[in-house]
């Protein structure tokens, strides 16, 4: 199973990280992707991917893959600073 993802993730403030873990099924309607909430020792986050894209065999893909990553940190990145 292939697929690309984006996240956010908070190092420095552990607590405000999972403020975002309330907003998941928001997000990830935002972004048409399947959320994993983490915890890590020193930061937490969620982790969003995007399933069925086959990086290795379908490099005409490539550009769609990354475009796709762009817009969804700029989605996700305007949506934190919203709240």
């Amino acid at each position: 199973m292939w697929r690309i993802g984006v996240e956010v993730c908070v190092s420095s403030d552990k607590e405000f990280g999972k403020v975002e873990f309330d907003h998941q099924e928001e997000l990830e309607q935002l972004l048409g992707a399947k959320g994993e909430p983490y915890d890590a020792k020193k930061s937490c986050g969620i982790r969003f991917y995007r399933e069925n894209c086959d990086v290795k065999g379908k490099p005409e893909m490539w550009g769609d893959y990354i475009a796709w990553r762009l817009h969804a940190a700029v989605l996700l990145r305007e949506a934190i600073i919203d709240n």
